[in-house]
């Protein structure tokens, strides 16, 4: 799967408004992209150290992430990201 930078972005900031660290972000509550391409950049995100999350492995049905907050680096790239779009 290709990493979608637009997908990149959605999460950071909608993670970054949780209003609370008691709340997540499901693949279900992206808006305008499937879940499994979300759950898979959600995954990269927190492998990177862009995100904590819970991870779930479903054998050969791919994995299933809920994040839970953006970590320093995280805070750090949505700055970067956010600069570089106007």
């Amino acid at each position: 799967m290709k990493r979608d930078w637009d997908l990149v972005r959605k999460i950071l900031t909608d993670v970054e408004a949780l209003p609370d660290l008691d709340s997540t972000l499901r693949p279900e509550d992206v808006q305008g992209f499937r879940q499994d391409e979300v759950s898979y950049h959600l995954y990269m995100l927190q492998q990177a150290g862009f995100l904590e999350s819970t991870v779930t492995d479903y054998m050969g049905e791919g994995v299933y992430c809920i994040a839970r907050q953006l970590t320093w680096e995280g805070q750090e790239l949505l700055s970067k990201l956010r600069e570089e779009g106007g």
